[in-house]
C-alpha cells in the first residue's frame, strides 16, 4: 500500500499489484512502473503523450499515521496525532502494552 498525491493536499491510497493500473485525471499510471521504485519518487503517466515536454506525474509516499489520516475519504471519527499522543499518555501506555481498538472509525489509532 502506498499513498499517491496528484496535487496538494489530495492523497489517495493505492494497493499496488503487478499488471494493474491507476486511472486519474492526469492519465493512466501502470503499477509495474512504480513497484520497484523508491517511495517519494515521481510516478510518470503512461498516457497523455501530448505532454511530451512536461509529462504528468504523481508523487508516491510511504504510509505514515499522519498521511494515512489525511488520505482517508471518510472524515468522521478520526483521531489525529495529537489526540493519539494524549490518549497514549493518559492511559499510561508504553512498549509491550496490548491495546484493543474497536469502533467504526478510521483506524488511525491502530496505524499509529
Amino acid at each position: 500500500v502506498i499513498l499517491v498525491q496528484e496535487q496538494f493536499p489530495d492523497l489517495r491510497m493505492v494497493v499496488l499489484k503487478k499488471g494493474e493500473k491507476l486511472d486519474t485525471r492526469l492519465g493512466r499510471f501502470l503499477h509495474d512502473s512504480v513497484i520497484e521504485q523508491p517511495l517519494g519518487s515521481k510516478w510518470m503517466s503512461s498516457s497523455n503523450s501530448s505532454h511530451k515536454k512536461n509529462p504528468p506525474y504523481v508523487t508516491t509516499f510511504a504510509v505514515t499515521p499522519d498521511l494515512w489520516t489525511l488520505a482517508l475519504r471518510k472524515r468522521t471519527q478520526i483521531l489525529f496525532t495529537h489526540d493519539i499522543a494524549l490518549i497514549t499518555l493518559e492511559m499510561e501506555l508504553n512498549a509491550g502494552c496490548v491495546v484493543i481498538e474497536a469502533g467504526t472509525g478510521s483506524g488511525s489509532m491502530t496505524v499509529a
